[in-house]
């Protein structure tokens, strides 16, 4: 009798598993653009392959220099990783500026912008690195 309650049992929960498959998509199918809540702006080390080191003051490496007296450049400093894809992500969440004013140099790890947009920069990366 008892060998007849489990073979019961096992045939009840399979009737149960196959009826309480979701049509719906797991969560790891479905991407943030698709519900709704993905922003506009570019997502900043999205991927981790790169980041800014921040001073030891917690301030992000973000500056504006002048250069021949009167020319403002930002100037990112302390990139670690890929700094093209860096470049790349700001030239998209800045459409305003055209992207001849961006700079990279390579030896010194750091993006120079031309013109002086260091709030904007720390609005946009502030919550990120």
């Amino acid at each position: 009798m008892f060998s007849v309650t489990r073979q019961q049992i096992r045939l009840h929960s399979t009737f149960i598993s196959k009826a309480t498959q979701s049509k719906f998509p797991s969560l790891s199918e479905v991407t943030a653009k698709e519900t709704g809540f993905a922003s506009e702006q570019p997502q900043f080390g999205h991927n981790n392959t790169y980041s800014l080191q921040r001073s030891i003051h917690n301030k992000l490496p973000i500056y504006t220099e002048y250069k021949q007296g009167r020319t403002p450049y930002t100037e990112i400093r302390k990139i670690q990783g890929d700094i093209i894809q860096l470049r790349n992500d700001l030239q998209e969440a800045l459409p305003e500026v055209k992207k001849e004013n961006f700079k990279v140099v390579m030896e010194s790890k750091k993006i120079l912008i031309k013109g002086n947009y260091k709030r904007q920069l720390h609005s946009m990366l502030n919550g990120v690195f």
